[in-house]
């Protein structure tokens, strides 16, 4: 996790994302690290994900993608969202960082008209999703992260207990 913030520090971050589950990991993770002054470039059900997290969001209709030096997206299997920015981002040279949010069609997820557009670097957060993700993608780096979704999910849960303890 350590590298995984220092190749942020500095950075000029836009996180892109389309489907719930990616959405869902990397709105928790930013809500537990404190991470701010990422641009949001959002659609579909992301959307609502990451206002109900994070509240105030700096998301963006339309980007520059050079004004970056990093990329953050999700991984969705049939939303092309994520694929147009990661494609982009490669001919640019700007590195791409994608959260795996599942253990399931890791490969379908960045092919297109036959043809695969991966990331830079991946994001899991077990064990098993390692394993899956250095399977299938071996020349890339993966991190292994703790479980944000769950340790957010934990805050959740102890607040609630004490609100429900405060009444």
């Amino acid at each position: 996790m350590v590298r995984l913030k220092n190749k942020l520090k500095n950075k000029k971050v836009l996180v892109a994302c389309c489907d719930a589950g990616g959405a869902d990991v990397i709105s928790s993770w930013l809500f537990i690290s404190k991470f701010k002054g990422f641009d949001f470039y959002l659609i579909g059900p992301s959307v609502k994900i990451f206002q109900s997290k994070l509240k105030k969001i700096n998301r963006k209709k339309k980007i520059i993608l050079k004004k970056y030096d990093l990329i953050i997206t999700g991984s969705s299997l049939k939303s092309s969202h994520e694929i147009n920015i990661i494609r982009k981002a490669n001919k640019l040279n700007i590195p791409v960082i994608t959260f795996m949010d599942h253990w399931v069609n890791y490969k379908k997820r960045f092919l297109r008209r036959k043809k695969y557009f991966l990331p830079d670097n991946f994001v899991v957060m077990d064990i098993c999703a390692k394993k899956i993700a250095q399977k299938n993608f071996i020349n890339k780096k993966i991190y292994l992260i703790e479980n944000f979704r769950k340790k957010y999910f934990d805050l959740l849960y102890k607040n609630y207990k004490k609100l429900v303890k405060k009444n």
